[in-house]
């Protein structure tokens, strides 16, 4: 049971897009939230919002389902979306007019199958220009990039790291990464 007090309902309810696979809110202006779906990536205004709601930005530029999008974690100034069509894509986001530009373009092997997680792309907490991302590459391996699309650094262990880890985070104050793969095993690395 509940208790006393009642089941609340939402304020609003609005249809983005089909197949809404994501939605992260600015580290900054809350107010904003990017939405990433089938080949749609948007920037919302949650005071904007109505039925049939057009983004205020959008990112433009997927030919396949996006799997994530994200704001970087400390101003928003960029978001990294991870897309079928084998691409990472970082959109500058520091002014939310109506198109982003493309920062950097990163050919990327995301097609896990069906039976792995899509890959997701996601922010290093700490700083706004590095990100970690599951790899299909051998040997396994999780793929540290910086904003401009250069890959900083592969985190592997052939002894180890046997599979693909599709789900990937940083820590938030230390310079540890975990991965996670299908069979719910984990591997850090620091």
């Amino acid at each position: 049971t509940w208790g006393r007090t009642p089941i609340p309902s939402p304020e609003i309810s609005v249809d983005l897009h089909s197949k809404t696979r994501t939605v992260h809110v600015h580290p900054v202006s809350r107010q904003y939230f990017v939405a990433a779906g089938e080949r749609n990536v948007g920037i919302y205004d949650a005071r904007q919002l109505k039925s049939r709601s057009q983004p205020v930005v959008a990112l433009n530029g997927h030919s396949k389902s996006v799997a994530s999008a994200y704001f970087s974690p400390v101003t928003g100034n960029r978001v990294v979306t991870t897309c079928a069509d084998d691409t990472l894509r970082i959109f500058g986001t520091h002014c939310l007019s109506a198109l982003a530009p493309v920062l950097a373009t990163i050919r990327h092997n995301n097609k896990t199958g069906r039976w792995l997680t899509r890959f997701q792309a996601v922010w290093d907490p700490k700083r706004d220009d590095c990100f970690v991302v599951g790899s299909m590459t051998r040997p396994r391996q999780i793929q540290a990039f910086h904003a401009s699309g250069e890959l900083l650094h592969s985190f592997l262990n052939e002894d180890y790291l046997n599979s693909v880890c599709s789900i990937n985070s940083w820590h938030p104050t230390r310079f540890l990464v975990a991965g996670g793969n299908s069979s719910g095993r984990l591997h850090v690395f620091k």
